[in-house]
This record gives C-alpha cells, sequence and structure tokens, in this order.
C-alpha cells in the first residue's frame, strides 16, 4: 500500500497527473484518468466542510489545502447520497443532443462514506499541524493511527516546502512571543495592584491598631495619649513628635534606673552607677516622671494641679523633678562641648558664609525675674536697673546654625555684660581667626585680642549727628544674622516655668534648670536653614 506525507495523495513517479483529482487518500481517481466517475467540490458550509475532511481523515494546513482543483470522487458516495435526476434536465440533454447521463448532484447534507481504508467508531476531532515533524524514508513506521498521517517511503520533501514550513514555524513564534509579552504586561499590572493592596491592608491595619488604641487609651495623664497629635506633644513637652520624646528619654534612661528622688537633707550623696533604689516602688513610672518633668518645664503649672493630673501629691512630684532636673543636667553636660572651627564651617548656613564666615559663636545675656530674697545684701546685688527688678543673668552662645553651644552659670542682676563675659569662660575657648557677634552692649575688643578673636558689633554712632552710610549698612547687616541668637532665647522663654517671677523654691534648681532648657530647644528643628 503508498503511503504519503501530510495526507497530500501519494505521486506516481511513472505518470503525472492534471486536472482534477480526488483528495481521499488512497484513492487515485482522476477527472482526466476516470472521466465516467464524478467529482464533486468540497461544501461552502463550513459545518458541513467539517464532516467532510473527518470523513476523508485530511486536516487543512500546510500539507493540504482546498483549491478549484480538490475534489471528491463519486465511488466515495453511496446512490442515497445523490439527487434524482428531474425530468427537465432529461430533456434539455436530449434536446441539446448530448448523450450520456445527466450530472449527478449531491444531496444538501450529503457526506462521503465510502473508503477502502478502516472505518472508525468515533471520529476524532480537528488537530493542529503538529510544530515539528519526522521524516523518514524507512519503510519501519509508526501506525497510521498513533502519528495521525501517512510517511512517505519514496517522497522527500523540497526545499520550497521546508523554507515555508520554516516561515510558518517563525510566524507562530512571533505570535507566542506577542501573547507572551501581552500576558507579561497583564502580570506586571496585577503585581502593582497586589502592591497598592497590600500597601492598602497595612494602612488599613494601622487604622485599626490606633482605634483599638484609643478604645483602650489610658485615662491616666500620659505620653500616649497624644498619639498622632504633634501640637499637642509640642505644647506639652517642647518635643516636635513622641519619637523624639522616647529618643531623649532612652538617652537618660540607664542612668534613671538607678536614681534615687531627693529626700531633702537627708539625701546622701552615693555613686549612682552602683547605687541600687531602695524603699518602695515609686509611684510614677519613669516615662510617666520624665513627661511630667517636661510638662512642668512647658506649662508652669503648680505642684498641687499637677499632682491632680497625675494622682501623685504635690511633695512626691517635687522629689521628681528635683531628681531629674539634676539627672538631665549632668547628662547634657556630657553632651555639650564647644563646637571646633571644622565643625562650625562645616554646618555654616549662607548668610554667614557671604558676610562673615569666621563667626564662632553669637552670644546673648538673657535675664529672668526672681523673687526679691529677704536678705538686704543679696536684694543689692540682683537688683537690675536695666529691667528693674531683682533678676538673674546668664551667658547663652549659639553657634551660625542656631544651636546652643555655649551656657554660662548665673550671675546676679546687677553684673555687667563686659564682668559676666569675664567670669563664665567663655574666653579661653576661643581659637585664632575666630571672630564673636555681639551686641553693642558687649564692648569686649580688647578682651578677645589676646586670644587672637575678632568682634562683630554694630558700629557707634560718631561726633556727628548723623550715622555714616556705610555704618547704617553694616548695622542692618550685623542685625540680620545677630536676630538668631534673639530667636534661640525666645524658645527657651517658651519653657513658661523661666517666664514671669521665678519663686524662691527654684532658687537651688534654677541655674540646672536654665541649661537643661537649653538643651531642650537643641532637639527642636534647625533655627537656621543651610
Amino acid at each position: 500500500m503508498a503511503h504519503c506525507v501530510g495526507n497530500k495523495p501519494a505521486k506516481k513517479k511513472a505518470k503525472r497527473v492534471t486536472g482534477s483529482y480526488c483528495s481521499v487518500p488512497e484513492c487515485s481517481n482522476a477527472y482526466g484518468k476516470n472521466p465516467e466517475i464524478s467529482f464533486h467540490d468540497f461544501p461552502s458550509d463550513k459545518s458541513l466542510l467539517v464532516k467532510w475532511l473527518q470523513a476523508i481523515r485530511r486536516d487543512i494546513g500546510p500539507r493540504f489545502q482546498i483549491t478549484e482543483s480538490t475534489k471528491v470522487c463519486g465511488a466515495h458516495f453511496l446512490p442515497t447520497d445523490y439527487k434524482a435526476p428531474t425530468k427537465r434536465a432529461l430533456k434539455r440533454r436530449e434536446t441539446e443532443g448530448k448523450g450520456g447521463k445527466p450530472k449527478k448532484l449531491l444531496e444538501d447534507n450529503a457526506v462521503p462514506s465510502v473508503f477502502s481504508f478502516p472505518p472508525t467508531t468515533t471520529q476524532a476531532p480537528p488537530r493542529k499541524p503538529p510544530t515539528k515533524r519526522r521524516l523518514s524514508t524507512s519503510s519501519s513506521s509508526a501506525p497510521e493511527d498513533e502519528i495521525g498521517e501517512e510517511v512517505c517511503e519514496d517522497h522527500t520533501p523540497t526545499y520550497e516546502d521546508l523554507e515555508k514550513e520554516n516561515a510558518e514555524l517563525r510566524e507562530e513564534n512571533a505570535k507566542l512571543q506577542a501573547e507572551i509579552a501581552l500576558v507579561r504586561t497583564k502580570l506586571d499590572a496585577v503585581e502593582k495592584e497586589c502592591v497598592g493592596e497590600r500597601e492598602r491592608s497595612v494602612f488599613l491595619a494601622d487604622q485599626l491598631a490606633f482605634a483599638k488604641q484609643e478604645e483602650t487609651r489610658p485615662t491616666t495623664f500620659c505620653i500616649s495619649r497624644f498619639v498622632g497629635k504633634a501640637a499637642m506633644v509640642r505644647i506639652f513637652t517642647g518635643f516636635t513628635s513622641i519619637a523624639m520624646f522616647m529618643a531623649c528619654f532612652n538617652f537618660l534612661l540607664p542612668d534613671a534606673r538607678t536614681m534615687h528622688t531627693w529626700q531633702g537633707g537627708r539625701t546622701k550623696v552615693r555613686d549612682v552607677r552602683t547605687f541600687a533604689k531602695p524603699g518602695p516602688k515609686p509611684k510614677l513610672s519613669l516615662e510617666r516622671q520624665f513627661f511630667f518633668v517636661c510638662v512642668r518645664l512647658r506649662t508652669r503649672q503648680t505642684l498641687d494641679e499637677l499632682g491632680d493630673r497625675f494622682d501623685v501629691d504635690a511633695s512626691t512630684l517635687s522629689r521628681y523633678f528635683t531628681a531629674w532636673i539634676n539627672l538631665m543636667y549632668v547628662k547634657f553636660k556630657e553632651l555639650l562641648v564647644f563646637p571646633s572651627r571644622r565643625r562650625v564651617d562645616r554646618n555654616m548656613p549662607e548668610c554667614f558664609k557671604n558676610y562673615y564666615p569666621s563667626t564662632r559663636i553669637i552670644i546673648d545675656c538673657t535675664e529672668m525675674f526672681v523673687e526679691r530674697p529677704s536678705c538686704l545684701s543679696q536684694q543689692s546685688a540682683g537688683f537690675s536697673n536695666y529691667k528693674n527688678h531683682t533678676t538673674v543673668k546668664s551667658l547663652v552662645g549659639i553657634s551660625p546654625d542656631g544651636a546652643f553651644t555655649f551656657v554660662s552659670p548665673l550671675f546676679e542682676g546687677s553684673i555687667s555684660d563686659r564682668d559676666v563675659v569675664i567670669e563664665s569662660g567663655l574666653l579661653p575657648l576661643l581659637e585664632f581667626g575666630d571672630s564673636v557677634m555681639a551686641d553693642k552692649g558687649f564692648n569686649i575688643q580688647d578682651l578677645l585680642a589676646p586670644y587672637g578673636a575678632r568682634l562683630n558689633i554694630p558700629p557707634f554712632n560718631t561726633k556727628a549727628h548723623q550715622m555714616l552710610l556705610q555704618d547704617v549698612i553694616e548695622t542692618k547687616t550685623i542685625a540680620s544674622v545677630r536676630i538668631h541668637v534673639e530667636r534661640a532665647i525666645k524658645r527657651v522663654k517658651e519653657f513658661r516655668l523661666l517666664t514671669g517671677v521665678i519663686d524662691n523654691n527654684l532658687h537651688d534648681l534654677l541655674e540646672q534648670t536654665i541649661f537643661t532648657v537649653c538643651m531642650l530647644c537643641n532637639f527642636q528643628p534647625a533655627l537656621v536653614a543651610r
């Protein structure tokens, strides 16, 4: 039995037949060779066409195409598949003088069913042509029902056939690549959507946690009451956020664990690094104690008012305040190191670089009103003619970027600014080439000269009735940058415990308190933008 490749009819090498031929495998009928057999075109109806292709075991593809010469001969149809010839057709043939039988016409639903190959009980659905075919010229080929096509032993595909099949495979590969790219695009879109959903789920989880926290928010007055309320944190503590508050607290915590509260005259000086705290458990946690100290510094509320808020008696709060102020004073002293020339230059703002690049420090004195002491000598020493009140005075200095870098001890209100500079200990910290910026009251150029430093202050008016133009310009220029020390002092005065008339009960803690407040101001955002 002759076989064929790709469902093509077997070609006989001896004779080549032209014209219509039968497309059924193993059928060699052709129009020129068998004129007595009728040949029928494939139906145009798609559903009927599928039935024909399944019946003759053909698949449309690179190896088989339906053309004008592609027919199915009448040998594969039953007599019942044909229409009976009409009388009009017979009469027309007799009238025209044409002998022979009239042309056979198939019924509308006729399907070829007479074949020499074994019939199949169930017809396999049409399949796509295989992407890779194995050509064989040997007689030992796979069974026909396994490979679905005949393998021709005496036919080798031509170069044109291979080129055509290769082009079709490339086209199919390009389509597959386009589909893969489309799937990847859709996958990327889905991944982005998933990322957005995950972020939304995290946000909702945070909101749920915050809602639960609000439900279980403690009724006591503590820092956790102001979660998500940065403005309230700033009002009650001076810190810009709870995170900054906790950063400062964690810095103090190791020493706060061994800190013992002040007991007045009964308190003994001990080494806090080895001292284990005796006595009952404190009424406030360390975090709430630190929060209480910040609240008192910022709001200037009395101990009785704060005792009602914290549910602790005033005497206990007083001991907490004393202990924490001394602890912060000691710990912040370790942090306050007079910055080097290189560090000042690295952080210097543009407004100083353009006009006064050698500035090392900007100084000014701040005064606080205190209650008049009962001792007459102390009244005389503490009375300030400038403020017309009993005051204490401290010299503060900031770097050009606005951070406090120097805080002097306290002095009586009657002392002059020049004497404060001499007694403060600032001069030995200066280096050759430094410049100090100050107000007109600090006429200390002669004090700076031995250290190689220079003084930048507004010029004084000469004997003329009006200042010179260059003096006016220099005054405005110095004032535009010296104003930052006034802004820094304003931050200190926002801690209301240092405003108004300070009670004599805080006299022993006033120096530590002023220094601590200045250091707490350094936890706020930079005063001068670089």
